[in-house]
């Protein structure tokens, strides 16, 4: 049955992306951003997208503001990630404004009730409703529709010029959608931004003032230390088990210089299993804190490499010092800042699982975990525990050690 679950989500995904360009060869295709007085752009979702774009958003501000325009932006954040976007506000002309205190940090499971949420979206929002002269753009950087009631709290979108991802029979609803959804596999979130905007906009240049912003991207410097920090808090579908997490850490703790802290925000049954199985060694130290983010950022910081699940705080730390990531679902790439296929290697590390490596311009090296196979479960899926048994701990641990801690 899980077989058939899968092919059909692969179907699905197949038959909505062609749903959607259909949909898009009835809208417009470029606009132009300065003959609006006020830009709003919707990031109120997830903690981890408002992480990974909001240097973006920043480059999109600044890039503007440069060109000469005068006018209004507004940041929309959820409860979830508003103490990340509030930032923004330091820049000029903007305000970040908390659409509610929801925090949206999981996927639409029900088919049904996504299509349901779906036209309910085009009935209210349908864009020959939104008649008269459209002086806002609404930039929607939202990937789903299961926030629907949301919107409506959104003020000065009733007659905006929307622009919005591809998703599929919605797409009447936007006067310009981007051609692909963001989470599309082998493509970088932020790029897809990028490349989208360009074309939109009829920008040539958007890209490269991006990548002289490499420092938005990656705050952090090169940390020499010797120190690893597991961070293990995850989602429960996400969750790995505590016996790969016992191998990877006895696989790292035969580097002599290696020390590894396990850490979580509770007592969560992962970390108390590893904590009886591991405790008496004393190259693995065990914390439970609950920090505030930017006391958790420091802290994290402080270690020669960082390594957690996507999807379970890894996102929060990742680009402050060394990290490895793990992807129990999806392309490593969607989530990595941009253009990472200038400069990556790939290495096997398993029957089927790649190691992806890369290193940037602050010496700091970044590496991912991931599956290759038609046969990983989406975000909809619970990923079987005999997946990660393929996973080549100690062939991990040597690159990781490589990579990262050899000098």
């Amino acid at each position: 049955m899980t077989y058939l679950k899968i092919i059909l989500i692969h179907i699905a995904k197949f038959l909505s992306f062609y749903v959607g360009l259909f949909f898009r060869l009835f809208q417009e295709k470029h606009t132009d951003p300065f003959k609006f007085k006020k830009i709003i752009i919707n990031r109120s979702d997830r903690i981890g997208d408002a992480i990974i774009s909001r240097p973006l958003i920043r480059c999109f501000i600044e890039y503007m503001q440069k060109k000469g325009w005068k006018g209004e932006f507004e940041i929309i954040s959820s409860g979830g990630n508003d103490s990340i976007l509030r930032p923004l506000e330091a820049l000029e002309n903007v305000s970040v404004i908390k659409n509610s205190d929801a925090s949206y940090d999981s996927y639409s499971r029900n088919p049904f009730t996504t299509m349901v949420k779906t036209f309910k979206f085009i009935q209210t929002f349908h864009r020959n409703k939104r008649k008269g002269k459209k002086r806002v753009l609404f930039i929607d950087l939202l990937d789903s529709l299961t926030e629907f009631g949301e919107y409506k709290n959104i003020k000065g979108i009733e007659n905006a010029f929307w622009v919005s991802a591809n998703r599929w029979f919605a797409n009447p609803c936007f006067d310009i959608s981007y051609k692909y959804r963001y989470t599309r596999s082998g493509h970088q979130l932020n790029q897809n931004y990028i490349d989208s905007f360009q074309s939109i906009f009829g920008w040539t240049d958007f890209d490269e003032f991006v990548y002289t912003k490499n420092a938005y991207f990656y705050p952090g410097e090169k940390n020499n230390s010797k120190e690893i920090l597991l961070f293990l808090s995850v989602k429960s579908m996400r969750d790995i088990g505590a016996s790969l997490w016992e191998r990877m850490i006895r696989d790292l703790i035969k580097y002599k210089e290696l020390t590894v802290t396990v850490m979580d925000i509770e007592h969560t049954e992962i970390f108390k299993a590893l904590e009886k199985r591991l405790s008496t060694n004393l190259k693995v130290n065990f914390i439970v804190k609950k920090m505030p983010f930017d006391n958790f950022q420091k802290y994290a910081s402080e270690f020669g490499c960082v390594i957690g699940i996507d999807g379970g705080g890894i996102n929060l730390i990742r680009n402050l010092t060394n990290s490895l990531t793990i992807f129990t679902v999806g392309d490593y790439s969607v989530w990595s800042p941009y253009r990472l296929d200038r400069k990556i290697e790939k290495k096997s590390c398993g029957k089927n699982w790649e190691f992806v490596h890369f290193t940037n311009e602050n010496k700091q090296s970044f590496a991912y975990i991931y599956k290759k196979s038609f046969w990983v479960p989406s975000f909809q899926l619970e990923l079987p525990e005999k997946t990660w048994q393929s996973l080549d701990t100690e062939k991990l641990a040597h690159f990781i050690h490589l990579h990262f801690f050899k000098q």
